[in-house]
């Protein structure tokens, strides 16, 4: 009886260890799978050509060739960059449990459903960029498939860790209006962030640098249009 009551003892202690091995497993799996997602990209992102042209920049067309540009080599650069960001594959989204939408100028006043497709294009997150300040930082890219007016849409997160409350902005979007297309592009170094807009209409297109968005320690987004 003493011997069977010894053994008893020693089998529920290997198990009592076991079932703490698997629990510390258990929660080591769950720890690695709640770590942040991976950075994938470094600073500074964007399109570094948009840095070495002089504003406002403008191309005419030559209405005797079938309105093509003149002289479009730096225009065309600019578009296959942002084609080749835009078309990396899909990585997981963060989790966001609250987001703010940041508005940039009047730029894209016409689309009233702005705020819904940036909450959306959450799922399409692309690339998961070094900190700025206080916020991890993701870059998303969606196109809007339903009302093809309203074009492509390239939008930066700024998540606060903590709290996974977000700040959203559209730092990229190319879309027809009534009679033109118009761009929006992006260039982010270190803790700020050059946005360039412009126009095609059929007689040619404008590019110009019009904000710089400057994120404090504080974790506050400070957005000012270039004079």
């Amino acid at each position: 009886m003493k011997y069977t009551l010894i053994i008893s003892i020693f089998c529920l202690t290997i198990l009592s260890c076991s079932d703490s091995t698997n629990s510390s497993k258990e929660d080591v799996v769950e720890e690695i799978d709640l770590n942040a997602i991976q950075i994938n990209a470094t600073l500074p992102f964007g399109c570094i050509n948009l840095t070495k042209l002089k504003y406002p920049m403008e191309w005419t067309s030559d209405l005797k060739n079938y309105g093509q540009l003149k002289n479009p080599e730096e225009l065309d650069s600019i578009g296959k960059c942002f084609y080749k960001i835009n078309s990396s594959k899909v990585i997981n989204s963060p989790v966001v449990k609250k987001s703010e939408l940041l508005l940039i100028g009047d730029f894209l006043e016409q689309s009233h459903f702005l705020d819904t497709i940036l909450q959306n294009s959450i799922d399409s997150c692309r690339f998961r960029l070094p900190n700025i300040g206080i916020y991890e930082c993701y870059y998303s890219f969606q196109r809007d498939v339903k009302i093809s007016s309203f074009g492509s849409y390239g939008n930066l997160l700024l998540l606060d860790p903590k709290t996974k409350t977000g700040k959203l902005l559209n730092i990229y979007f190319e879309g027809s209006g009534d009679s033109n297309v118009m761009s929006r592009y992006f260039f982010i170094d270190k803790d700020t962030i050059i946005i360039y807009e412009g126009r095609c209409y059929d007689d040619g297109c404008d590019l110009d640098e019009k904000y710089k968005i400057n994120i404090a320690h504080d974790g506050s987004v400070n957005i000012n249009r270039k004079e």
